[in-house]
C-alpha cells in the first residue's frame, strides 16, 4: 500500500514556489522532505514561533504538536530553546515477532505467506500506520468509518479490520501515512510447531469460517475471549495446514497450545537480600545481601507497598481464610479469595505454591540466614511489599491448572472482587507435546451436567432430536467435527465434538 510523503510547508502548499525559468521552460525547485518532531507548546507564542521556522504543524496535541521541520527548522528552533523529540523510530513497526520500516516494508517472508490484498467488500486485517502518539480522535474518525480497531502496536500504529474499499478512504486521511495488509506470516507465532494449537478468530468472523475450520482439522474445543475475538483449540500435525489457517481473513493468530505450569523459585532470595549466585563467595548456605541488611533497596528506599492490594492468581493462600490465611507472615492483610475451581468456592492452597509467593509479594517476616521453607528450595525472606495487602485468585489446585481458557477473566475477577492495585501470576507455559491427553482434557473442560446446548452447527436446538439431526446431517457431509453453543450460568461458549463415528 501507499506511503505519503511530508515536505516543507512552503513547498508542499505550492510548485509555484521556488520556480526559475530555464530555456523557456519552467521546473519546479527541489522538494526538501521533512523530518517529524514532537515539539514542547509551552505558550501560545510558540507556535507563531514554529511557523516562523517553516514548521509545517501537523496536529496540536494539549502540550505538544507534531511538526514537519526541515534542517533549517530544527535548528531554529533548538536555538529558541524549544524542546523536541525526533521521533527516530517513527516508522518501525513491530508485530508479533517481524519488525519493519513502513518505507521499506516487511521482509524475508515467503511467497505463500503474503498477500497483496482481498477481493472487493471482504473484511480483512490490515495495519495502519499515524504520524505520531495516537490520539482518540483518530481512533473515533477510524471507527466512524466502520474500521474495526483491534489492537495496538508500536510505533504509532494498530492492527485493524476493514475492507478494500475502507482501507482506501483510511490511506485519504491526514493523519495516516501508511495502510499495508496485515500479513498471514504476521498470525504465525515463532517458532509454530504441528500439534495442538490455538487458533485465534477475530470478532465477526463467519460461519463460513467455523465450518471450514471443523471441517479440516480435529477441533477440541472454543472460547469466546473477554478481550477479543473467539479462541480455538485444535490438533493440526501439517504445517501447510496452518498456513492455510493463516491465509483465512477471518483467523487472527495461532500459537501452539501449553498448558499453565507454576514458577517463581528464585524470587524469595531476590527479596531476601539478594539471590545466593551472586555472592562472591559462592555460599550456597548463606544469603547474599547486595543492599544492607534489611530487605531489598526499594524497602530501604520507604517502598513497602502501604495502601496496596495484590492479587496473586495461583494456588491460593494459606488455609484460605480472611486475616491472615493461617501464615504468621501475611498479619492479618489477607482481605479474601475468589477461586476457579469447579465446585469449589475454598481458595486455600493445597501445595503451598500460592503461599509461597504471596510470600514474595507481601511476607513482612525476614531471616535471610540461608533457612529453606520447610523441604523447599525457596530461602524464607521478607516479600517486596511487606505492608500490602493480600487477595487470593485460585487458578491451581494441587498444581494442576483449573482456571479459566479465557486469562483475561482473572484479572477481572481480581478487580470485580476486590479493590486491586497489583496482579501478581507466577506461572507460564510448558511444552506438552507427547503423551497428554487433549481430548479427555478438552472434554473436561467443555462440557458439564446442567449445561444447556442452544445451537450446533448455527441451527437453533428445541429437542434431543434436533441435536441428532444435526449431527448425522454433518456426517453425511463428510465433516470431523460438530460445532455447538453451550450455555452455563447463562454465559455463551462454544464446544466441538467429534462426529466421527468409531470403526
Amino acid at each position: 500500500m501507499r506511503r505519503k510523503q511530508i515536505f516543507t510547508a512552503g513547498l508542499a502548499a505550492a510548485l509555484t514556489l521556488s520556480l526559475f525559468m530555464a530555456s523557456g521552460l519552467i521546473f519546479a525547485g527541489p522538494m526538501v522532505e521533512e523530518e517529524i518532531y514532537l515539539v514542547r507548546v509551552s505558550f501560545p507564542r510558540d507556535i507563531d514561533l514554529i511557523r516562523n521556522m517553516g514548521g509545517n504543524i501537523l496536529y496540536r496535541y494539549p502540550d505538544f504538536a507534531l511538526v514537519g521541520l526541515d534542517e533549517a527548522g530544527v535548528t531554529g528552533l533548538s536555538s529558541a530553546g524549544m524542546q523536541m523529540n525526533q521521533m527516530r523510530h517513527r516508522t518501525v513497526v513491530n508485530v508479533k515477532g517481524w519488525s519493519f520500516d513502513i518505507h521499506e516494508g516487511p521482509s524475508g517472508i515467503a511467497s505463500d505467506m503474503m498477500l497483496d490484498g482481498y477481493p472487493s467488500g471482504t473484511y480483512g486485517l490490515y495495519i495502519v500506520h499515524m504520524l505520531g502518539p495516537v490520539s482518540g480522535e483518530w481512533v473515533k474518525e477510524l471507527e466512524g468509518i466502520g474500521v474495526d480497531m483491534i489492537n495496538y502496536i508500536p510505533n504509532y500504529a494498530f492492527e485493524v479490520r476493514m475492507t478494500p474499499e475502507q482501507a482506501s478512504e483510511v490511506e485519504k486521511l491526514d493523519f495516516i501515512d501508511w495502510v499495508g495488509v496485515y500479513q498471514p506470516a504476521f498470525k504465525l507465532a515463532p517458532n509454530l510447531i504441528p500439534g495442538p494449537v490455538t487458533i485465534r478468530l477475530v470478532d465477526g468472523f463467519t460461519t463460513g469460517t467455523l465450518h471450514t475450520i471443523a471441517d479440516e482439522i480435529d477441533v477440541m474445543w472454543a472460547t469466546e475471549l473477554a478481550t477479543y475475538g473467539t479462541q480455538i483449540m485444535a490438533e493440526v500435525h501439517d504445517m501447510k495446514v496452518l498456513h492455510e489457517l493463516a491465509r483465512m481473513p477471518d483467523v487472527y493468530h495461532i500459537s501452539n497450545y501449553y498448558e499453565e505450569v507454576q514458577a517463581d523459585e528464585m524470587a524469595t532470595q531476590i527479596t531476601g537480600g539478594g539471590l545466593w549466585i551472586w555472592d562472591p563467595e559462592d555460599n550456597h548456605d548463606v544469603a547474599y545481601r547486595g543492599h544492607g541488611e534489611y530487605g531489598s533497596l526499594a524497602n530501604q528506599l520507604g517502598y513497602k507497598g502501604s495502601g496496596v492490594v495484590i492479587a496473586v492468581g495461583d494456588g491460593g493462600i494459606g488455609d484460605g481464610t480472611v486475616g491472615d490465611a493461617g501464615h504468621p507472615d501475611f498479619t492479618g492483610r489477607v482481605i479474601g479469595g475468589y477461586s476457579f475451581r469447579e465446585g469449589d468456592p475454598s481458595w486455600a492452597d493445597h501445595d503451598d505454591h500460592g503461599t509461597h509467593c504471596a510470600g514474595s509479594a507481601a511476607g513482612d517476616t525476614y531471616h535471610g540466614t540461608g533457612a529453606m521453607i520447610q523441604d523447599s528450595n525457596y530461602y524464607a525472606a521478607q516479600g517486596s511489599a511487606p505492608q500490602s495487602e493480600l487477595f487470593a485468585v485460585k487458578v491451581f489446585h494441587a498444581a494442576s491448572w483449573c482456571g479459566p481458557e479465557d486469562r483475561y477473566e482473572i484479572l477481572e475477577a481480581a478487580a470485580q472482587h476486590s479493590d486491586t492495585y497489583v496482579h501478581t501470576n507466577s506461572w507460564g507455559a510448558m511444552n506438552v507435546n507427547g503423551a497428554y491427553d487433549f481430548r479427555s482434557e478438552a472434554f473436561d473442560k467443555g462440557m458439564r451436567a446442567g449445561d444447556l446446548i442452544t445451537e450446533a452447527g448455527q441451527q437453533k436446538l428445541e429437542t434431543l432430536s434436533d441435536l441428532e439431526d444435526r449431527i448425522a446431517e454433518a456426517q453425511e457431509a463428510g465433516r470431523r467435527s460438530l460445532l455447538l453453543l453451550v450455555r452455563r450460568a447463562g454465559d455463551p461458549r462454544f464446544v466441538a465434538i467429534s462426529v466421527v463415528e468409531d470403526e
